[in-house]
């Protein structure tokens, strides 16, 4: 099994060292996935959020914001999960997630 407790403190490092390193949009989506794959959804949400704030250009906004609906979802969060849902629609049918 992946130690994802070790990857997400190499994460949070990089972030800490690198603070405006171009590609931290990558790094914050791998550091929300491992905190998704410990079961911790809030700092996994509150991440992804980083993410959308920091960087409203990523390549990786739609899968973001469809992960964060998800998540939300099933925490029962309808409201916020509805304004993620909405945003990846608003991407229109040819970006991913769309269906």
């Amino acid at each position: 099994m992946p130690d994802y407790k070790a990857a997400i403190a190499r994460y949070e490092e990089f972030l800490k060292a690198y603070p405006d390193d171009a590609r931290n949009d990558r790094v914050l989506y791998q550091l929300a996935r491992g905190y998704q794959n410990i079961g911790q959804t809030d700092p996994a949400i509150a991440t992804l959020r980083r993410l959308v704030a920091e960087y409203p250009r990523s390549s990786l906004i739609g899968d973001a914001r469809f992960r964060s609906a998800e998540l939300l979802y099933n925490l029962g969060r309808y409201t916020e999960a509805e304004a993620d849902y909405e945003f990846v629609l608003g991407l229109g049918p040819n970006a991913s997630f769309y269906e």
